[in-house]
């Protein structure tokens, strides 16, 4: 399945951080209450922005080759969550006792895989999935 909207795309990636959100919310409030559910909230807010920022920056804005884009889009879908964690950790007590960065550490890999299945072509998939089922030759003959 491949997704040519960038609209569309966004509103999947927010259905996921909700979706994870709930549970860790809950557990959150169970561990640290209301500042708890606060550093989720934050860590879940940092993720997802860093997920969506990368589907609306327009690809001319980026250059010629592709090699920029992928590069632009990890250092932003990286900086802002990480950047963001830090700056929360240090600046603010309440969140860095309740957590923050664990909190991304929950977040930023299922928005991650998240995001990089629905910016796959479905073809590259298929292809690569192809290479993976093919058998293997051994180097030298037994």
């Amino acid at each position: 399945m491949h997704f040519r909207s960038s609209f569309t795309k966004c509103t999947l990636l927010a259905a996921v951080a909700i979706t994870t959100y709930v549970p860790t919310a809950l557990v959150a409030y169970g561990i640290g209450g209301p500042p708890g559910v606060l550093a989720a909230t934050a860590a879940a807010g940092l993720c997802l922005l860093g997920v969506i920022v990368p589907l609306a920056m327009p690809a001319r804005m980026i250059g010629a080759a592709p090699v920029y884009e992928v590069i632009l889009g990890m250092l932003v879908r990286m900086g802002i969550p990480l950047g963001g964690g830090l700056a929360l950790h240090l600046s603010a007590t309440a969140l860095a006792s309740a957590g923050v960065l664990y909190y991304l550490l929950v977040f930023y890999p299922v928005l991650l895989a998240t995001h990089t299945w629905l910016c796959l072509r479905a073809d590259q998939a298929q292809r690569f999935a192809r290479k993976l089922d093919k058998p293997t030759k051994p180097l030298r003959p037994a």
